[in-house]
C-alpha cells in the first residue's frame, strides 16, 4: 500500500463538476446528479483537468490521473482518493502482493 498525502487545500467538487460541463462531459443538469464521489472520480477520466491549459512549474508537465489509474488497474491494483476541502487529498494506492516478488 501507497499513501500520498497533502495539507493542501482538498479538492473542490464544485470545480470539478463546472470543469466537467466546460469540457463538454456533462450538461449542467446532469452534472448535478452525480454524487460528490462521482463528481470527485472524473479526476480519473481520460482529458480531465481543472488547470487551465496554461504549462506552470507545478502543472502540465506530468500524465494524467486517467493514466495512473489504468496503470495500476492493470497490475490488479487499487486507487482510492479521499479529500476534504480546506483541509488536504489522500490518495491511496494498493497493489497486490504478487508484485514484491516479480519485477514490475
Amino acid at each position: 500500500m501507497i499513501t500520498i498525502q497533502d495539507d493542501g487545500k482538498g479538492i473542490d467538487v464544485n470545480k470539478i463538476r463546472n470543469k466537467a460541463v466546460e469540457l463538454g462531459f456533462y450538461d449542467r443538469e446532469s452534472v448535478e446528479r452525480l454524487t460528490d464521489r462521482e463528481a470527485l472520480n472524473l479526476i480519473f477520466r481520460a482529458g480531465f483537468s481543472t488547470k487551465s491549459n496554461e504549462v506552470s512549474d507545478l502543472s502540465g508537465r506530468g500524465v494524467g490521473m486517467d493514466v495512473v489509474n489504468t496503470a495500476i488497474e492493470q497490475i490488479n491494483g487499487t486507487v482510492e482518493m479521499t479529500t476534504a476541502l480546506g483541509v488536504g487529498t489522500c490518495f491511496i494506492i494498493r497493489l497486490p502482493l504478487t508484485l514484491a516478488i516479480i519485477r514490475a
